[in-house]
């Protein structure tokens, strides 16, 4: 039983190196916005968001800034979703509406996107979603400044917080995952952003090919495109709390499983040097939790035991409160002891069930 305790150890020293080589670097990352003038299109897709975008879109469409437009486009809506961004549009001039009417080859929302992104006015483009609403009027500013200097900009796009074992579950996910790929990227290893909050230049989509050539896939619009085109020289993060996006939690668990079939679906398409990362990473928390109750009944290195498993709670919590702090997430710290496990190993069940019955099903 020794030889458990051995490999325990072994992966309890890799995620220390983890949070001390990736996570650590976001402690001191500073923002540095600079003033930037161009006109911005802001690029929705939307199925069925009548109410999101009745609550939303006013907001997007009130931002303070130059010359910009909300492009929505309409991707096969049987509701009340055109007849609403119709009314909009009679208020707020720089609403413009494309109809994606043609049949869809693929799942999700890559060939409305696409068709979106072909039609925009502007050079330089900001996503978000039809169910995420700004933290501020500044969210655009703030998002667009880093086009002075950069093509890409990854932003921060939190969940609203509900009370429930959903709630907590979808905060740390979200949470670690973007510690995980704004540190990536702050490596210059970047190798994903989301689509609730990001910003990257025509030039840019136009050097891509990934997001074309899985349009099968029901997510990766986001992933595919930054994992192929993002390098460690063109790419900014944006951690400015006026700049996040915020949504709606999935309502129920089997919402929250689905939705994460349907992200997870693109990470075997990530590039090797970040996938063996992310990979190791994932299967050393596994093994971490799965091992750590027979390495400590049965050995006989109880300091040492004691030195790893402080050491990692130690420095995971240094590296985690204060990015908590700066993403306005302080609640996801509080239980994460419980909740870390739990989301580890429903985690790797998904990826599990993806590669026995393949990806979900559409968005």
């Amino acid at each position: 039983m020794e030889i458990l305790f051995y490999i325990w150890a072994a992966v309890a020293v890799y995620l220390i190196l983890h949070y001390l080589f990736f996570h650590s670097r976001l402690l001191f990352h500073k923002v540095k916005q600079r003033y930037f003038l161009s006109p911005v299109s802001i690029i929705i897709c939307a199925h069925n968001e009548e109410e999101n975008l009745r609550e939303n879109l006013p907001v997007l469409l009130s931002q303070r800034y130059g010359q910009f437009e909300v492009l929505l486009v309409n991707d096969h809506s049987t509701d009340g979703t055109l007849q609403l961004i119709e009314e909009l549009s009679q208020k707020y001039p720089n609403l413009r509406i494309l109809n994606f009417t043609k049949e869809k080859i693929g799942r999700g929302k890559k060939e409305a996107l696409i068709f979106g992104i072909e039609n925009a006015a502007f050079e330089h483009m900001v996503f978000t979603d039809a169910d995420c609403k700004p933290a501020s009027e500044n969210w655009l500013g703030s998002m667009a400044s880093y086009f002075s200097y950069k093509e890409i900009v990854l932003g921060v796009s939190p969940y609203y917080f509900k009370n429930n074992l959903v709630g907590w579950l979808t905060r740390w996910e979200t949470f670690l995952t973007a510690q995980q790929y704004l540190s990536f990227a702050k490596e210059g290893m970047p190798y994903m952003g989301v689509g609730r909050n990001m910003a990257y230049t025509k030039s840019v989509f136009d050097r891509s090919s990934k997001m074309k050539a899985h349009l099968k896939l029901p997510s990766g619009d986001d992933d595919l495109l930054i994992g192929e085109v993002a390098t460690a020289s063109n790419v900014a993060i944006n951690m400015n709390p006026d700049a996040f996006t915020y949504s709606d939690a999935p309502g129920t668990f089997k919402d929250w499983w689905q939705q994460k079939r349907r992200h997870l679906s693109t990470s075997y398409h990530y590039k090797s040097r970040p996938a063996v990362f992310l990979g190791v990473f994932g299967l050393a928390q596994v093994v971490f939790y799965l091992l750590l109750f027979p390495a400590f009944f049965f050995h006989g290195h109880t300091l040492a035991f004691y030195v790893m498993l402080l050491g990692k709670l130690v420095l995971q919590f240094i590296t985690m409160v204060p990015f908590a702090i700066r993403t306005r997430q302080k609640g996801a710290t509080v239980l994460f002891i419980v909740i870390e496990p739990l989301v580890v190993f429903l985690l790797a069940a998904i990826h599990f069930q993806n590669k026995i019955f393949g990806n979900s099903k559409d968005w």
